[in-house]
This record gives structure tokens, sequence and C-alpha cells, in this order.
């Protein structure tokens, strides 16, 4: 009889250890996919200085695209810090219906003849929130703001791991 309850005992023992393993693998590998998104920024307020040539400034954004290869539609709001005249190193929060992402980037800015700007650089994924808390990633920044315009215009693709 000892025998039989030493045996059941291991069984069991066993189920909880492979149940724990596969527990631990899909926390530990869970989802890898990619996303392609563009924001519609606009400053909010001037935080510091004289934004861009200095200081800092706060904005607030309207985010489409696609998440994971679906569709998306959510918000954000970054700071952007102008250590000096054509950089921006800034970070920001994604906001989309699952939870939120958070961001750090750094970009170059070139004013053209036309007076619009152009930006590129790129970004990494630090956080997040509800099914992206512990997200890391990266990605490549594009934008575009045209002269004379309030509105800058963010291409930002990669891949996130949550």
């Amino acid at each position: 009889m000892r025998k039989l309850i030493v045996v059941a005992v291991a069984a069991v023992a066993a189920v909880a250890a492979v149940a724990a393993v596969t527990a631990a693998a899909r926390t530990m590998n869970g989802h890898t996919c990619t996303f392609v998104l563009t924001g519609r920024f606009a400053d909010v307020g001037v935080d510091t200085g004289n934004p861009p040539r200095s200081g800092s400034n706060t904005g607030a954004a309207i985010v489409d695209g696609t998440f994971c290869g679906k569709p998306i539609h959510g918000a954000a709001r970054d700071v952007n810090h102008f250590p000096t005249f054509g950089r921006v190193k800034g970070g920001g929060v994604i906001f989309m219906p699952l939870g939120a992402i958070k961001v750090t980037y750094t970009e170059s800015a070139t004013v053209n003849r036309d007076h619009s700007v152009t930006l590129h650089g790129a970004s990494a994924i630090v956080g997040g929130t509800g099914i992206y808390s512990g997200a890391t990633g990266s990605g490549t920044n594009v934008g575009r703001q045209g002269p004379s315009s309030l509105v800058t215009i963010q291409h930002i693709s990669g891949t996130i791991r949550y």
C-alpha cells in the first residue's frame, strides 16, 4: 500500500512539475511580433526652454496602424528633450485597448529647404501595462513636419516581446 501511495505522490509531483515548467516557458517566451504605427503628434505645451532649439515639450497623438498583425487605434503622450538643435531624445507611452507601451527614443532632425523638418531615429520599448507588462523591443522612427505645420507625422515600425 505504501508503494502505491509513493507512486501516486510521485505521479502528482511529476504532473505539477510539467505544468510549472510549461507555465514558466509561456511566461519567458511570451509573444514576439511586429508593429507598424503612424502617429500624428501635436505639441501640448512647452515644459522648459525654447523647443526645438533647447529645453523640452510635451505632446499628444492619435496612433493608428497594425500591431501583431491586427489593426490598432490608440493614443500617445510624449516628452521631447532637445539637448542641441537637430537632436531629440525623449520618452512616451502609447495607449492601446489592452494596455500601454512605454518607449524611449533618439532622433535627428533635418530642416529642409522648404522649411519642413525630416526626422529619423530609433526607439526602444522599455515596459508596459496590462498584457504588455514587462514588454521589450525596438523600432525605427521616420517622421516629417510640414512647413508651418503644428503636426508631426511619425512612422514607427519594429518588434515587441511581451
